[in-house]
Protein backbone atom coordinates (compact mmCIF):
# COMPACT_ATOMS: atom_id res chain seq x y z
CA UNK A 1 0.00 0.00 0.00
CA UNK A 2 2.61 2.35 0.60
CA UNK A 3 4.20 1.84 -2.55
CA UNK A 4 0.67 2.45 -4.33
CA UNK A 5 0.52 5.65 -1.94
CA UNK A 6 3.72 6.86 -3.59
CA UNK A 7 2.64 6.25 -7.17
CA UNK A 8 -0.65 7.47 -7.17
CA UNK A 9 -0.09 11.19 -7.39
CA UNK A 10 1.71 10.88 -10.70
CA UNK A 11 0.18 7.82 -12.28
CA UNK A 12 -3.51 7.65 -10.55
CA UNK A 13 -5.04 5.65 -13.09
CA UNK A 14 -2.53 2.97 -13.35
CA UNK A 15 -2.84 2.52 -9.43
CA UNK A 16 -6.75 2.98 -9.84
CA UNK A 17 -6.23 0.07 -12.17
CA UNK A 18 -4.40 -2.15 -10.13
CA UNK A 19 -6.04 -1.54 -6.74
CA UNK A 20 -9.42 -2.10 -8.69
CA UNK A 21 -7.64 -5.81 -9.64
CA UNK A 22 -6.77 -6.20 -5.90
CA UNK A 23 -9.72 -5.62 -4.99
CA UNK A 24 -11.27 -8.74 -6.73
CA UNK A 25 -8.88 -10.30 -4.52
CA UNK A 26 -8.41 -9.24 -1.04
CA UNK A 27 -9.64 -6.01 0.57
CA UNK A 28 -6.04 -4.35 2.24
CA UNK A 29 -6.81 -2.76 5.36
CA UNK A 30 -4.11 -2.65 7.03
CA UNK A 31 -2.08 0.77 6.82
CA UNK A 32 -5.20 3.27 6.39
CA UNK A 33 -3.44 6.24 6.57
CA UNK A 34 -1.98 4.88 3.14
CA UNK A 35 -5.29 3.61 2.23
CA UNK A 36 -7.49 7.08 2.95
CA UNK A 37 -4.28 8.93 0.95
CA UNK A 38 -4.51 6.61 -2.27
CA UNK A 39 -8.59 7.26 -2.35
CA UNK A 40 -7.94 10.91 -2.09
CA UNK A 41 -5.24 11.09 -4.57
CA UNK A 42 -7.54 9.43 -6.48
CA UNK A 43 -10.53 12.02 -6.18
CA UNK A 44 -8.33 14.98 -7.13
CA UNK A 45 -6.39 13.28 -10.35
CA UNK A 46 -9.34 11.44 -11.66
CA UNK A 47 -12.40 11.48 -11.73
CA UNK A 48 -14.50 11.13 -8.35
CA UNK A 49 -16.53 8.44 -9.45
CA UNK A 50 -13.28 6.37 -9.69
CA UNK A 51 -12.30 6.96 -5.95
CA UNK A 52 -16.12 6.36 -5.27
CA UNK A 53 -15.64 2.60 -6.45
CA UNK A 54 -12.93 2.05 -4.25
CA UNK A 55 -14.52 3.38 -1.70
CA UNK A 56 -17.86 1.55 -2.35
CA UNK A 57 -16.37 -1.94 -2.34
CA UNK A 58 -14.60 -0.92 1.03
CA UNK A 59 -18.49 0.09 2.10
CA UNK A 60 -19.68 -2.91 0.97
CA UNK A 61 -17.43 -5.18 2.98
CA UNK A 62 -18.17 -2.97 6.49
CA UNK A 63 -14.96 -1.54 6.45
CA UNK A 64 -16.22 1.75 7.83
CA UNK A 65 -13.05 4.02 8.14
CA UNK A 66 -13.21 5.04 4.34
CA UNK A 67 -16.70 6.47 4.94
CA UNK A 68 -16.06 10.18 4.73
CA UNK A 69 -12.88 10.54 2.61
CA UNK A 70 -14.75 11.52 -0.65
Amino acid sequence: MKCLDKLASDNAIEVYEIYKLMLNYIVPNYDEENIISIIKKMADKLEIKFAKEIVDIYLARDYEFVRNII
